[in-house]
């Protein structure tokens, strides 16, 4: 009888919790914050009329530029 009443007393317990709704306790919102790098002046960007020394040279360039960039945001 004991354990019966132990038993009915905590499948109550259980029951009464079981409707209960979800509480968030905290919510975090993470937002992107870009922040602006002072650099020194880009190189000029070549012409690219379609020959392979225009190739070359926008190649070269873009280089350029992507090194001046990692150097900018500490890549190097």
């Amino acid at each position: 009888m004991k354990h019966l009443i132990s038993f009915l007393i905590i499948s109550l317990f259980f029951i009464g919790c079981a409707k209960t709704e979800p509480v968030i306790i905290t919510k975090t919102e993470f937002k992107e914050v870009l922040v602006p790098i002072r650099c020194g002046e880009m190189p000029t960007k070549p012409n690219n009329d379609g020959s392979k020394q225009a190739a070359k040279a926008l190649m070269i360039y873009l280089k350029t530029c992507e090194e001046m960039l990692a150097g900018c945001v500490g890549g190097k």
